[in-house]
């Protein structure tokens, strides 16, 4: 199965010499898409409708340069504009029938800056090559080869042909100090085999467990526990920096955000990220270790937006981005031949696994939950509360065919505290 993947190929700082040259080419690309975006926003006030993306090549080319960039780069960025426009259309017809699924009314996109505003620049599969263990652009725009790990070695030698090819697009992505050159391939990968399988896994995600996997079948394991403590504690101490950082912001010049402000929201950013890489990759070494070929993943679209939680505690769960780490896991966990799925969540924390109840409204008894961490059973069995809900996952995923039995299930399986 042939799934698209992506690599940060290098990350180029002011220092780096090759900084002006990637700065100037996403300046231009701002150009391009300004310009595009107003074609669009002229005719959108005059007759209330917009160019389709071949209408808006044809005005544009008509109107306005390529402003240094070759042919194929601004199709795409027209591109991106008309699918843009296009879905701000969508969402506002969507927003005139049913408004309660919006936070507010979507609003027509909005330009770049004319003088610090920067645009994607976006390189075709037909306009970067690979060769040696490097990716090499286009001569004229003096960007030098970037070296990959990848191996993107084009069958029998061809390479214009579209499927041969392994690259899709390199991509120069604008970022608060810096330009991330990130390449976008071809993989395959193992198509999942679910017809024998006989051990299953589920994660329920939270905060501090950020992470509680079980599993259950022949290769039954003790759980496993992420704790997101760590991660907890940085979004603490961040929120502080920033409310102290706006507070100054708000005293000097009056407004909302500095560079400073930037800065903490940028390394928050890659600190979650790093978090996230980790966390999926023990979880995934552990369900291989188990082979497990099927995962179901709690979820609720829309948890954090109908969050009851104290003020404090529901900051924490709402900056956490699970479900970029939900994606991450994903991709990762198809790469090594596992199914994913994902499961509603609702009622599993406060109904009892070992006690065979389903996860419903009728059975849901917090009292239950006697604190944080521990769960006893209608029968008096003390439980991680977290181990809990996550087997009243695998058990409502799997349609109840898997429920508590001490044969499967030992005592170790249970994390009583």
């Amino acid at each position: 199965m042939e799934v698209l993947r992506s690599e940060v190929l290098k990350i180029v700082k002011k220092k780096d010499p090759l900084y002006t040259i990637l700065d100037d080419l996403a300046y231009k690309a701002k150009n391009v898409y300004n310009s595009a975006l107003y074609l669009q926003k002229e005719i959108y006030e005059n007759t209330g409708y917009a160019y389709s993306y071949f209408e808006l090549c044809k005005i544009y080319h008509e109107k306005y340069g390529n402003y240094g960039l070759t042919s194929v780069m601004v199709n795409l960025i027209l591109k991106n504009v008309a699918t843009t426009v296009s879905n701000y259309f969508k969402a506002y017809k969507e927003y005139q029938r049913n408004p309660k699924r919006f936070n507010g009314e979507p609003k027509f996109p909005r330009f770049k800056d004319s003088i610090n505003g920067r645009y994607i620049v976006t390189f075709y599969y037909q306009q970067v090559r690979f060769k040696d263990g490097k990716i090499y652009f286009p001569q004229k725009l003096n960007v030098p080869p970037i070296e990959t790990r990848l191996d993107l070695t084009i069958p029998n030698g061809f390479f214009s042909e579209y499927e041969m090819n392994p690259l899709r697009e390199v991509r120069i992505i604008p970022q608060l100090d810096s330009y991330k050159i990130e390449l976008v391939y071809k993989k395959n990968i193992e198509e999942p085999n679910t017809d024998n399988f006989k051990t299953v896994a589920a994660i329920d995600l939270g905060i501090d467990n950020f992470a509680t996997v079980v599993t259950y079948g022949v290769n039954h394991a003790r759980p496993l526990i992420i704790t997101g403590k760590g991660i907890k504690s940085y979004n603490k101490n961040f929120n502080k920096r920033l409310a102290k950082a706006r507070s100054d912001a708000m005293k000097c010049n009056g407004q909302h955000t500095t560079k400073r402000i930037k800065q903490l929201y940028a390394k928050r950013d890659r600190v979650y990220k790093d978090f996230y890489h980790k966390a999926s990759k023990a979880i995934t070494d552990y369900l291989k270790e188990n082979e497990v070929h099927t995962l179901f993943i709690g979820y609720n679209k829309g948890w954090k937006n109908e969050s009851q939680l104290s003020k404090q505690v529901n900051q924490t769960f709402i900056q956490i981005g699970h479900y970029e780490f939900v994606q991450i896991l994903t991709y990762k966990a198809e790469e090594a031949g596992i199914t994913v799925k994902m499961v509603s969540e609702e009622y599993t924390s406060g109904t009892s696994f070992l006690d065979g109840e389903e996860p419903t409204q009728e059975n849901y008894n917090k009292n239950r939950r006697v604190h944080r961490g521990l769960f006893i059973s209608n029968n008096g069995i003390e439980i991680n509360a977290d181990v809990n809900a996550a087997y009243q996952i695998l058990s409502k995923g799997s349609d109840y065919r898997w429920k508590f039995n001490t044969v499967n299930l030992g005592k170790e399986s249970l994390i009583p505290i």
